[in-house]
């Protein structure tokens, strides 16, 4: 049954302790027509226990700290205790939160599958008057694999946690499916500079390299690069060695090892020069 206060009513009470305690099933209704219905004239307090606080009409009457999960003659649940001292409300109701604005941040390609919440996440369902921090140390957030890709789909692992389970709220933890970009990585690889001899053989030989950007670490560029040059050929077969300098450019699709993929990579190329 329900605990109403009627017009006029009030409860005095000395002592100390639970000098008040009033507990119900069911709502509480204050039509005392005051917000101050309790009058305690020693160091006690007073409590009131009732089912769902979104039933209760207080009337203004205001209180120290509010409870959940908690039965007047059960007890509370696991993890949730009441406070020694100060007034209070204590609801039998579990309220449950879920977590809103959580994303996954973009990232450039880094050989690995690990992903990053964006944003803190917004605790969504917390009653009037109560406020609550939100802990995504425990969960994880992974890609489905490392490569470069766009909507990739990202895994969370873990657990959320919140310091309102500590009152008696309950918290539903994420669903769904979550996604984000991973950027190929910027890399240059320009045509090594080359130095020839009059009358030597026309023969690029000095390679390429990674001028601008880096590989990821482990993994190497072998081959599928090939060079050429806009030189000309004088009558004998060499390089027209009067109208140097030329350039020098590599070009193809690389191929690697340790886990290469010229697709994971932003790949442009530069010019080297034959002199």
């Amino acid at each position: 049954s329900d605990i109403r206060l009627g017009d006029g009513a009030l409860i005095t009470a000395a002592g100390s302790g639970d000098a008040i305690g009033l507990a119900s099933a069911g709502d509480f209704v204050n039509d005392s027509g005051t917000s101050t219905p309790f009058t305690l004239s020693g160091s006690g307090r007073w409590l009131v226990y009732s089912g769902n606080p979104t039933d209760n009409d207080l009337g203004g009457l205001s209180g120290d700290f509010n409870r959940y999960s908690c039965d007047y003659m059960l007890g509370c649940a696991t993890g949730v205790s009441i406070l020694t001292s100060g007034n209070g409300f204590i609801y039998r109701y579990t309220p449950m939160l879920t977590i809103t604005g959580l994303g996954i941040a973009d990232k450039a390609y880094d050989g690995t599958t690990d992903a990053t919440l964006s944003g803190a996440g917004t605790l969504s369902g917390l009653l009037t008057g109560d406020t609550a921090t939100l802990d995504s140390n425990g969960v994880t957030a992974a890609f489905a694999d490392k490569n470069a890709g766009t909507g990739k789909t990202v895994n969370l692992s873990g657990s959320f946690t919140t310091s309102a389970t500590a009152r008696g709220y309950g918290l539903t933890q994420p669903a769904g499916t979550y996604t984000a970009d991973i950027t190929p990585l910027a890399l240059t690889i320009t045509a090594n500079d080359q130095v020839q001899d009059y009358g030597a053989e026309n023969t690029l030989t000095q390679g390429y390299g990674i001028s601008s950007g880096s590989l990821v670490t482990g993994e190497s560029i072998t081959g599928g690069l090939s060079l050429s040059t806009d030189a000309t050929t004088s009558g004998s077969g060499n390089w027209n060695h009067r109208a140097m300098p030329w350039t020098i450019t590599a070009a193809g699709t690389p191929t690697g090892a340790g886990g290469f993929l010229a697709s994971n990579y932003d790949i442009s190329y530069g010019i080297g020069t034959l002199t």
